[in-house]
Order: structure tokens, then sequence, then C-alpha cells
């Protein structure tokens, strides 16, 4: 009987163990916006005129992300506080038309980002912009590097208690993306402004989008 208990102990023990290691691979997983994290970040494989963008578009506040969005996340990532500036590409667009797609976001000196100024393509199909908006991330200073992070709650009252010393304004675009454009295997995004700057990014696909599970691997290795 002894042995038994024992047994049930160092089983429940287990359990617990691996419930916090669970819940560790899920704090690795940012959040993105309100129904998004960056489990569904795609590959950045690379942009041309690098330096040049970031000497544009400041050397401490550019970057550039692309994310899978499901169909049932679309509403919620429309619906985030931090939003402004929302402008669909057609007005009578609805929600439910919405089937799957991508939100590419691009930071930075917002005067030198054109919303009219790019072209999506996945697959060398064209795919359709549906809605633009402008992102507000808070940031801290870490020595001379500005480290930002996902507002929970309206950005600017970061900035009121003290918890955050400045914003970095993002652009953010929703794309959608017709089912037929996608394959199972490699997809490849390229996003081209007419100036001729290319951004191309990719993900795996296998009747749905395959989640990034980098961090569990290494966690688990």
């Amino acid at each position: 009987m002894k042995s038994k208990s024992n047994f049930s102990n160092y089983l429940q023990i287990i359990g617990v163990l691996l419930l916090c290691n669970c819940a560790n691979v899920l704090r690795d997983y940012d959040l993105i916006s309100q129904g998004l994290t960056s489990q569904f970040r795609l590959v950045h494989r690379g942009e041309t005129d690098y330096f040049n963008s970031l000497l544009l578009l400041g050397p401490t506040d550019y970057s550039i992300e692309a994310y899978y969005v499901q169909r049932d996340s679309f509403q919620e990532i429309l619906s985030d506080p931090n939003n402004f500036n929302i402008s669909f590409k057609d007005q009578s667009f609805q929600i439910n038309q919405f089937e799957e797609g991508i939100l590419w976001e691009i930071c930075g000196n917002q005067k030198f980002i054109d919303p009219s100024n790019y072209i999506f393509s996945l697959n060398k199909e064209p795919i359709d912009l549906v809605v633009e908006y402008n992102f507000n991330y808070p940031y801290r200073m870490l020595g001379k590097k500005k480290s930002r992070f996902f507002p929970k709650r309206i950005a600017e009252e970061y900035l009121k208690e003290g918890k955050a010393v400045g914003l970095i304004t993002c652009k953010r675009y929703l794309i959608q993306i017709p089912s037929k454009s996608q394959i199972v295997g490699r997809n490849l995004l390229e996003i081209e402004n007419r100036n001729g700057k290319h951004y191309i990014f990719e993900y795996e696909y296998n009747f749905g989008f395959v989640k990034n599970y980098k961090k569990f691997i290494e966690n688990g290795s």
C-alpha cells in the first residue's frame, strides 16, 4: 500500500511540473493584439534597402513583423482599444466576409510610411488589403535601447503612471487571403512599395497555419 501511495504522489508531482512547464511555454508567446499572439508570427526572410529604412524610420523605432490571422480572431483584433485611425479600403466590407489573413506591422517615423504605397502578394498572386490602422506601443529605456511592450490597457495610461517613457507608433495592415491562394507547405508573402523596396515573409500551411512552437522545443530540450 505504501508503494502505491508513493507512486501516486510521484505522479502528482510530475503533473504539477508539467503544468508549470506548460505555463512557462505559454508565457513565451507575446501578445500582439487582442486575439493574437506571437505564436502566429511569420518568418521574416529579408528586405531590400534595410539600412535606408533604419535611417528614415528611426534606428531605435524601426521594425517590421507579420502574423497569421484566423477568421475567428479578426473581430477581436479590430476591437483592440489601442487601435486608432482605422480605415477600411472598402467601406461596404462586412466582418463576416473575412476568411483568413495576415496582419503586417511596420513601426517607425510615420511621416515616411505611405498607407497607399504597398502592394501585397501571396505565392505571386495579388491579395487584397482590408483595413489599415495605427497602433501605439509604450516603451521603457534599457540603456540606450527602447524596450517596447504590449499595452494591456490604453497605452497613454502607462505614460501617466510613469511606467513608460514614450510611445512607438506603428501602422498595421490586415490583408485577406483567399483560401485558394494558399498551398500545403511553404507560402511566400511579398510586400512591395512603389519605390521598389521588397519585404519577404514565409509560413507553413497544412490546411491551417502551422503554429510557431519554437519556444516549446527550446524549453523541452
